[in-house]
């Protein structure tokens, strides 16, 4: 059941734990050789409401410990990816009253599933990052990374 924050990030963590994501804070990072994929939970500062950030880091363009997802090369939230986005917007509202705590479990956890993991599953790799960037633009959504990440060899 999602009534707390708490409770989104217990869910994070058995959603993201298993593909091999690693938790610190809000936070949840997956370190390949090429990539560092960031998965961040953020509070609105106005409402009970939550982001769910995701965000790719480029090791050969820029590598430190710890990246948090606004320091990532690439950046998107999980509503973007959703083919309803204010449906996907409205599962972080705690105060939305459309989802009984039970349901919005299920929804997130389905979201996360099906569009979230995918997509962060295919930029382990450069070459899986330029395929990503190529199909949805958003993920990439200033021309000039999209155009570093293409020089990359």
């Amino acid at each position: 059941m999602i009534n707390t924050a708490k409770d989104i990030e217990a869910l994070l963590s058995t959603l993201l734990k298993p593909a091999g994501f690693r938790k610190k804070g809000r936070n949840w990072r997956l370190e390949t050789p090429e990539t560092v994929i960031v998965v961040n939970l953020q509070r609105s500062r106005w409402s009970d409401t939550y982001y769910l950030n995701f965000g790719i880091l480029v090791r050969e363009l820029k590598d430190f410990p710890d990246p948090k997802d606004y320091q990532c090369h690439a950046r998107i939230r999980l509503p973007e990816l959703m083919p309803d986005r204010l449906y996907g917007h409205a599962l972080f509202d705690l105060t939305n009253p459309t989802f009984g705590p039970e349901e919005r479990e299920k929804e997130i956890a389905a979201a996360v599933r099906t569009y979230g993991l995918p997509l962060l599953e295919r930029c382990r790799t450069l070459a899986e990052l330029r395929e990503a960037i190529a199909e949805r633009p958003l993920l990439a959504h200033a021309a000039a990374l999209r155009r570093l990440v293409g020089q990359i060899k």
